[in-house]
């Protein structure tokens, strides 16, 4: 086999039920020169079982480790390969089989990007509804989004518009020292505003080309996880990146956002599960009402062609 042009990374926790259907999205991509590295992060169930199940396909490897958390998983899957661009997926997402396709052509024609991202449906499990906004527009994502790294920076330090199966040149996730392992959830936030810090741009390809399953006790979730991690992010591009001065002006500005946030959590005026039972319960009773206006009627077209499975019945 001639050398891969994309490290496909996969990190998986106890993922039994949905890595096996992540990998299978992998293996049906048009664009088949890749090496698939899925690295077991000390799970407890039959996940590399499922992974093994793959053994026939010599483009998938499996790397077991002790549990190291995201992005220390996510760079032992990078140092584990040797492609020039290094791609992201979680085992509970799936990618369309264009989603290499269109980061290798979008990353060719940009050589000063740093990184390639697209947009995703969002699906909502064991509902099997899909949202009728992608992830980047429920989001704000700019359209079209800055080509300068430090327009872009500005408006990525208000919110993560980024979806997170994107594509990096493994020269530049390197020159910024690859995911911070100190963080438990944001690696891929942090990673952009590094990379944008240190000059990459960013390139938009036309999309979407994935599918997020939204599953309850996923790492998103947890919102005090999220929100202390989204803080450090914030910290990081205040304190330890050379910035300019709005930028580290608005990164304070958020942390004090948040540090508001938490507050309110730690002095118990509403605690975190009473926080989230009352947003489901507020959810279910909008959705209700404006149900036809919240979901995609059906399944997207594009998804139910490359995944059948997916087709929503009545």
């Amino acid at each position: 086999m001639s050398s891969p042009a994309f490290t496909v990374a996969l990190a998986a926790f106890n993922e039994e039920d949905w890595v096996g259907s992540a990998i299978r999205s992998v293996l049906a991509q048009t664009r088949e020169d890749f090496e698939l590295v899925v690295v077991d992060d000390g799970s407890t169930d039959a996940t590399a079982d499922v992974v093994r199940g793959f053994k026939s396909d010599p483009r998938v490897r499996l790397v077991r480790q002790d549990n190291a958390g995201l992005a220390g998983a996510l760079n032992t899957a990078v140092a584990a390969g040797s492609a020039p661009l290094v791609a992201l997926i979680d085992a509970d997402d799936l990618w369309l089989p264009n989603y290499l396709e269109g980061m290798g052509s979008a990353l060719d024609s940009e050589p000063r990007a740093g990184f390639a991202y697209t947009d995703g449906w969002s699906l909502e499990h064991p509902s099997g509804r899909f949202r009728r906004r992608t992830s980047n527009a429920r989001l704000g994502e700019p359209n079209p989004p800055p080509e300068d790294p430090e327009d872009f920076l500005r408006l990525l330090i208000e919110v993560n518009f980024v979806f997170g199966l994107a594509t990096v040149r493994r020269s530049a996730l390197l020159a910024v020292g690859g995911f911070n392992p100190s963080l438990r959830a944001c690696e891929d936030y942090e990673l952009w505003i590094r990379l944008l810090a240190g000059g990459y741009r960013a390139a938009r390809v036309p999309g979407p080309l994935a599918v997020a399953r939204k599953r309850a006790g996923a790492m998103h979730t947890d919102e005090r996880n999220m929100l202390s991690n989204t803080r450090e992010v914030c910290r990081v591009a205040a304190e330890d990146l050379n910035t300019s001065d709005e930028v580290t002006m608005l990164a304070r500005r958020r942390m004090a956002r948040i540090d508001r946030t938490l507050e309110k959590l730690d002095d118990g005026a509403m605690s975190t599960l009473a926080l989230r039972a009352l947003r489901r319960r507020l959810g279910a009773i909008r959705r209700a009402v404006i149900g036809r206006r919240f979901w995609y009627p059906g399944t997207p077209p594009e998804v139910a062609a490359a995944f059948p499975e997916l087709v929503r019945r009545a």
